[in-house]
């Protein structure tokens, strides 16, 4: 789903209104955020006149803004997006670090001051350093156009293995940043030795629940306190047995394993929810709006590829879910579709591909989950990769309209797999996209 574009507004009356970083502007810099139709920013990221930049915030461990960082960027990678289950966002970033003046702290005698002294702004060995430990990053993309400022947000990320560099007097901290599911998924954490079973018969939110209450260390701290965003059609759907939570297993496998009984996709979304995402409900995307156009001649895309991958064709799947009361619960689904290259009738045949889930209770959600890992595999037969101008709002998920005609196609509909977006505010950004004739329907 397209990011949403805000612009800031600067009001006329005399209140103080609370910025985005949680600072107050004095009367006469007070601005407003307020949302932009996507169709109305387009012209603005197609002008030359346009500055594109990126802003860093760290912040609290309940994620709100601590404090603005991006003065100390020295250089930026890309956000990597892609639509896959758990992570789905991940960066990098390098800081100039400074030699500043900090107060020493006597703690062996009533922790009294002793002066300041020269060090580096961070130091990770330090445990009062920012970067001690994990902490998270929230990245906003910017516009400035003219007197217009415009900002739309990129979404929460974790750091992990901060390391430092010295090259003569310059010293630099690197960064490497993570979805905010790999604070779940055993990357960062979320496996360790913590046992835990969710019953059978829990209800599907609840047990989600319970799993992101679950102590992260001896302080009883959770994994994560935030809402939960679920599909309303399922509220009512129930464990079909128990999962257990081992040593062998993280946080992150029992989510997934639960989102795909009911064919969802799991991820974090900007905000830094849980996403339980209703994929079936939205399948049709013939239906959704174009995010954006690419004409062949517009110099707005430059050094296409094709990628054919004929060796990972599933035009069948099959899924075995429950046994209830001695009855083997199962679905079928196949690509029926006559527009598409690898559907059942075509010359490569019939690849089956067969799944077991037992968390899956009725005969029609095992339907449900085999129409959904058909509609994936279809979405990475064919792949065409390209450079485009900078449209910071585009998603993967999204579907664009793209030319080229040398190839023979002409306004023809994509959805978009997975996006490179560069932070420094100067190069293109990559895209990846699978022509929707493909997708099963």
């Amino acid at each position: 789903m397209s990011l949403d574009v805000y612009k800031k507004i600067l009001l006329e009356d005399n209140s103080i209104l609370e910025a985005y970083d949680g600072s107050q502007y004095e009367t006469e810099d007070l601005f407003d955020l307020s949302y932009v139709p996507r169709e109305n920013f387009s012209r603005i990221i197609r002008s030359p006149m346009m500055k594109r930049y990126t802003k860093v915030y760290l912040l609290h461990p309940d994620e709100t803004i601590n404090k603005e960082i991006t003065e100390y960027v020295a250089s930026t990678g890309a956000i990597e997006k892609n639509e896959q289950e758990g992570q789905r966002r991940s960066s990098s970033l390098t800081f100039i670090n400074p030699l500043v003046y900090k107060e020493i702290i006597d703690e062996y005698e009533n922790y009294g001051k002793m002066g300041t002294q020269l060090k580096s702004l961070w130091n990770p060995m330090s445990f009062n350093d920012d970067f001690h430990t994990t902490v998270k990053i929230k990245l906003i993309s910017c516009v400035d156009f003219y007197n217009e400022h415009y900002e739309i947000d990129e979404g929460i990320f974790v750091t992990h293995d901060p390391k430092i560099s010295e090259n003569g007097a310059n010293q630099t901290l690197s960064l490497q940043l993570y979805d905010k599911f790999a604070l779940l998924d055993g990357t960062i954490d979320g496996k360790g030795e913590l046992d835990y079973e969710v019953p059978v018969n829990t209800l599907l939110y609840d047990a989600l629940k319970q799993l992101l209450r679950l102590p992260k260390n001896k302080r009883g701290e959770p994994f994560d306190i935030k809402d939960i965003v679920f599909p309303v059609r399922y509220m009512q759907e129930r464990l079909a047995y128990t999962i257990k939570k081992t040593s062998e297993n993280s946080i992150g496998d029992l989510i997934k394993e639960i989102a795909r009984s009911i064919a969802c996709n799991v991820g974090y979304n900007v905000n830094g929810n849980l996403e339980i995402a209703d994929v079936m409900a939205d399948l049709d995307y013939h239906n959704r709006s174009v995010a954006w156009e690419y004409e062949d001649e517009s110099n707005e895309y430059q050094n296409p590829s094709l990628d054919l991958k004929h060796s990972q064709i599933k035009n069948r799947v099959i899924v075995v879910g429950a046994n209830v009361n001695g009855y083997l619960c199962k679905g079928i689904a196949e690509n029926t579709n006559l527009t598409s290259l690898y559907n059942i009738y075509s010359d490569f045949g019939i690849k089956s591909v067969k799944i077991t889930d037992n968390l899956i209770p009725t005969p029609k959600m095992c339907e449900e989950r085999a129409r959904y890992e058909l509609k994936k595999y279809t979405q990475n037969y064919i792949s065409i990769s390209f450079q485009s101008i900078w449209i910071p709002f585009l998603e993967p998920g999204d579907i664009v309209r793209w030319t080229k005609q040398e190839w023979g196609i002409e306004n023809r509909e994509f959805i978009v797999n997975s996006i490179s977006l560069p932070l420094n505010g100067k190069d293109p950004m990559s895209i990846s996209i699978t022509n929707l004739d493909e997708i099963s329907r």
